[in-house]
């Protein structure tokens, strides 16, 4: 009986051991995906971080140039602005002076018929 006991006592430990290899193999290897998920989250991190700056850089230059296209929008309302009065008035001007030439021609045709002129 001491024998038996002996052996089953070697086999127990042996199971023993064999069963710690396997929970020492599964505990590392999870372990080290661990490791690996938590390596990809800071990678993931730093690259969020990375394209946040460069957001920001995109944005400032498109807020930049989006002022600077309000500025000449503003430039060239301004001259539209200055320049519609002048067009009115040169209008007013061209329209006076089309009156005065067809009153000069109605003048000179009413002449020309109580004169008693002729045209060849």
């Amino acid at each position: 009986m001491p024998q038996s006991i002996g052996s089953a006592a070697t086999a127990v430990a042996a199971l023993v051991a064999i069963a710690a290899l396997i929970v020492s193999i599964w505990a590392g290897r999870r372990v080290a995906r661990k490791r690996k998920f938590e390596l990809l989250l800071e990678r993931i991190d730093r690259e969020a971080a990375k394209r946040e700056d460069a957001i920001r850089a995109m944005m400032g230059r498109s807020d930049r140039k989006c002022e600077a296209l309000q500025r000449q929008s503003d430039d060239l309302y301004r001259q539209s602005a200055e320049i519609t009065p002048r067009v009115a008035h040169t209008e007013a001007v061209r329209e006076t002076a089309a009156e005065a030439a067809i009153g000069q021609g109605e003048a000179v045709a009413a002449h020309d018929v109580l004169g008693g002129a002729t045209r060849d």
